[in-house]
């Protein structure tokens, strides 16, 4: 079942903290019988007792230190050949995932999505009441893959697949570019947000050349992601955990969210400031 590891996850803490099922049921609000049937597996709690104990775990740092980032760092320890990667989900993910997981317009088309930065993941739901990270186990060695930078490339794609190319469209560069992807299980791309559309807008309208959104995109530097493009790639992701995010993480991810879009868009303005008259506009490029 893809859902919280709770059973290991409250055993896990309670032992740590050598503490009696009694003793740490009175911390979280339940009583010794909930507990053990929790560490038992007989019983799944309920979202006021997740709430209560990720709660705990997550403003006990002094003792248990960042609960989320040491199981994380478990995962890695035990990925092998594998990547890991983290998908921010706005509620449960029911059943198996598959290439319509996405809805349209998306960067890089119809796909799985997911990152290599947790902290990227968890910040992209932390407005949701039910969002969590899904974290995946993804073995890459017999698909067909490609990665792209921030570059001409990569700005034409996402202008394309989001439909901002039009008149564009029969391009033969244009054209070139898509048809590679196409032929992709699955794509490695930087990870684009909506200040980035933005800066992608102003270079599909002419406001700006390749040189200034280039330069003006980077600064961003949001991490990268993988977009799992067809149903072989998808069979290739292996379910490893979905991490509980507390009201309280959740508060403080909206927080580094807001401090890093102002610091992005500063950087971003300075760029555009600093290429002015340097490049090419978007026209030029199909010439």
């Amino acid at each position: 079942m893809k859902n919280y590891n709770f059973r290991s996850d409250l055993k896990l803490v309670r032992k740590y903290l050598n503490l009696s099922q009694e003793e740490f049921g009175r911390l979280i609000g339940v009583n010794r019988v909930s507990v053990s049937r929790y560490e038992t597996g007989l019983e799944f709690p309920g979202d006021s007792t997740l709430e209560s104990f990720y709660s705990f775990c997550y403003s006990n740092k002094v003792k248990l230190g960042d609960f989320n980032q040491i199981k994380i760092q478990y995962l890695e320890d035990d990925k092998k050949q594998c990547v890991l990667l983290f998908h921010g989900a706005k509620d449960k993910i029911k059943g198996a995932i598959d290439i319509f997981h996405s809805k349209a317009p998306v960067d890089l088309g119809s796909g799985f999505y997911a990152g290599e930065k947790y902290s990227q993941a968890s910040t992209w739901v932390a407005n949701y009441p039910k969002g969590s990270v899904y974290c995946y186990y993804a073995n890459l060695g017999d698909l067909k893959g490609t990665e792209i930078t921030v570059e001409e490339k990569w700005m034409i794609a996402i202008l394309y697949y989001r439909g901002r190319l039009r008149e564009y469209s029969e391009s033969p560069k244009v054209k070139s570019i898509i048809d590679d992807l196409e032929r992709c299980d699955y794509i490695k791309a930087p990870i684009a947000d909506n200040n980035m559309y933005q800066t992608l807008e102003e270079f599909g309208h002419r406001r700006i050349t390749d040189e200034q959104c280039f330069h003006a995109l980077s600064a961003k530097n949001l991490g990268r992601q993988y977009v799992f493009r067809t149903e072989v790639a998808c069979e290739k992701l292996v379910f490893a955990d979905r991490i509980y995010l507390c009201k309280e993480e959740k508060k403080d991810c909206l927080k580094e969210k807001s401090e890093s879009d102002a610091n992005g868009i500063k950087k971003a303005q300075m760029a555009i400031e600093k290429y002015r008259r340097k490049g090419r506009y978007i026209d030029e490029l199909f010439k």
